[in-house]
């Protein structure tokens, strides 16, 4: 039988004693449990997993081939699609080249200042990549507060109907989020045996130049005209 001692310090947490004696701490045990984390634990457990920082490969300050007029384009990193024929490789690697800070919110913030500036586009890498998307709203955020007139074009390889709105945006407030600053999308893998050099904007011909504003007005797919 315990002692009204041995029972006190047990309950209140202290070092287990073997008659009079502390344990070395190599010697405590503790009973074992099977311990079941409640789901919506587990859910933000790996919610935080997922909450990532993003880096990007590059920056053009004076790009006219992903979009019209005069732009400025983010490459950012990371990618699943892995399209055989991909002209950026590298960028597959979620870790690839620089983290994305808010110093370089600020400097394309700048860069885009320029009355001959048309807008932004946003590459990778897979910009609709969750971890991409977090990374990607703050700088969408402020594009629009500072420029609503400029123009956000976004690539990707996810299907704008049956990825984007049917998967990404029943799961993630972000992508209904970053759905309501861009203006275009050009969605769709790029697949080498459609490639066509004279598409304009696009690298092959299955990919889609899509209206985000008028696709969503009218809650069908609008093709972007110039």
């Amino acid at each position: 039988m315990e002692s009204g001692q041995d029972a006190g310090n047990q309950r209140a947490g202290a070092a287990p004693l073997k008659g009079n004696k502390v344990l070395p701490r190599q010697q405590r045990t503790l009973p074992k449990r099977n311990y079941v984390i409640p789901e919506r634990i587990a859910c933000a457990i790996l919610s935080c997993v997922e909450e990532k920082v993003m880096y990007y490969s590059e920056v053009k300050k004076c790009d006219i081939a992903n979009g019209p007029g005069v732009r400025v384009t983010l490459f950012v990193s990371g990618c699943t699609h892995h399209c055989r024929g991909c002209f950026n490789e590298m960028t597959w690697d979620f870790q690839y080249g620089r983290e994305f800070t808010e110093e370089d919110i600020d400097k394309l913030i700048k860069f885009l200042e320029p009355s001959y500036v048309a807008g932004l586009t946003l590459l990778g890498g897979e910009p609709m990549e969750y971890r991409n998307q977090q990374g990607l709203l703050p700088l969408l955020r402020k594009v629009k507060e500072a420029y609503p007139d400029k123009t956000i074009w976004c690539y990707t390889g996810y299907l704008y109907e049956k990825d984007i709105l049917e998967n990404f945006c029943g799961k993630w407030e972000e992508t209904r989020e970053m759905l309501s600053y861009l203006d275009v999308i050009v969605d769709g893998e790029f697949v080498e045996e459609l490639k066509d050099i004279s598409l304009r904007f696009r690298g092959s011909s299955n990919q889609r130049i899509i209206d985000v504003k008028k696709s969503r007005e009218t809650g069908k797919v609008v093709l972007w005209e110039d």
